[in-house]
């Protein structure tokens, strides 16, 4: 069974040789404004999330995936949360340097003012980051980025070692699913909160062997992020990150049309 477990590795090994791993955090949003152009109001300035993710966690794939083994067990489940630090931990490690794009609070905050920019419910849209206040600003955008998980699951179809072997069949055997959750707060300049809205947003593939080409942010025993691959959400399928910019992009179309109503009481 390890020789198995061994021939996943390869395979996966094998066919993610052929494209390189980015570190985009883009997206198409999702229109939600259909009828007719809303009134504008004003400038919106996006400050940086702040941090309020759990702990990071950073199991061992290989040494998870022994747990298929087990018989009449439906799945084997790890989930990562704050890969952008253990990114940077990497790269720090490897060429003394880190990218900012692996920094979620400062990428989430960004792909929200992008998403923001794209709805015309605003004069301007403009990320300041940790930098005060601007004058021209109307309203500030802030709140606590509080879940950025990535799960993968295995499963041997309840058949534990049998099971395994049916990994070399066409059929699904695994699944990653990215999540995303945003505890956003809109105040006007005097602190007074003009809407507030819980983010949540998810996305999911489904994987056989043969399609599972895959990247390491440090090991392949340590995790392998499943290529996110073509789409229809201006996702870049090559990112590290594609399952969180689709799940944050899932988010916002919710919470953009939360803000539509509460804006539009206003009116």
């Amino acid at each position: 069974m390890k020789k198995i477990l061994c021939v996943f590795v390869i395979t996966s090994f094998l066919s993610g040789c052929v494209y390189t791993p980015t570190r985009n955090f883009v997206y198409t949003p999702v229109p939600v404004f259909a009828d007719a152009p809303q009134k504008t109001h004003g400038v919106l300035v996006v400050r940086k999330l702040n941090e309020a993710r759990g702990a990071r966690t950073y199991p061992n794939t290989m040494g998870n995936l022994f747990k298929t083994y087990i018989p009449l067990l439906p799945y084997v489940s790890m989930s990562y949360e704050r890969l952008d630090e253990s990114d940077v931990m990497t790269q720090e490690r490897r060429t003394h340097a880190a990218e900012e794009a692996s920094d979620f609070t400062v990428s989430v905050s960004k792909s929200i003012t992008d998403d923001l920019k794209s709805t015309g419910l605003f004069k301007e849209v403009r990320y300041i980051g940790q930098q005060p206040v601007p004058s021209d600003a109307n309203l500030v955008l802030g709140g606590d980025l509080n879940v950025t998980a990535l799960d993968t699951t295995y499963t041997s179809y309840l058949l534990g070692m049998v099971g395994v072997l049916l990994w070399l069949l066409p059929i699904p055997m695994a699944r990653t699913s990215g999540n995303v959750e945003v505890s956003l707060k809109m105040t006007d300049l005097g602190g007074v909160e003009v809407w507030s809205y819980h983010l949540k947003g998810k996305s999911r593939r489904t994987y056989t062997m043969y399609n599972s080409a895959g990247k390491a942010i440090s090991s392949v025993y340590s995790l392998e992020i499943k290529r996110y691959g073509k789409n229809k959400e201006g996702v870049d399928g090559d990112s590290f990150w594609a399952y969180h910019a689709a799940a944050l992009r899932a988010g916002m179309a919710d919470a953009k049309q939360s803000l539509l109503e509460k804006l539009g009481e206003e009116k």
